[in-house]
């Protein structure tokens, strides 16, 4: 319970350093007079943003997948993985 406890507790600083990162980006736009400089600081600010939370989002959903849940689950028995040959008819198509 501790583990997944720290687990949503790192969801809300990610959701903290959203705030600051927005709060960096108004206060980079504020200072401009000009109505357009203004709008394309925040446009360009704001596309930042998405870009580098769309890889921290990346970068969380595969660590929960890989490390998280298959560790859960995965049991390393069974049998070895051989890959299979392709179908006798596929073999015959590519040589005529």
């Amino acid at each position: 319970m501790l583990i997944n406890t720290l687990s949503l507790a790192r969801v809300g600083a990610f959701a903290l350093a959203h705030a600051g990162v927005s709060s960096a980006v108004v206060a980079l736009a504020g200072p401009s007079d000009n109505h357009l400089v203004f709008a394309l600081v925040l446009v360009a600010g704001n596309v930042l943003i998405l870009v580098v939370e769309g890889l921290v989002v990346s970068i969380q959903t595969t660590r929960l997948v890989l490390f998280e849940f298959f560790t859960r689950f995965f049991e390393p028995a069974g049998r070895e993985f051989r890959q299979l040959e392709p179908p006798a008819f596929a073999l015959t198509a590519k040589h005529e």
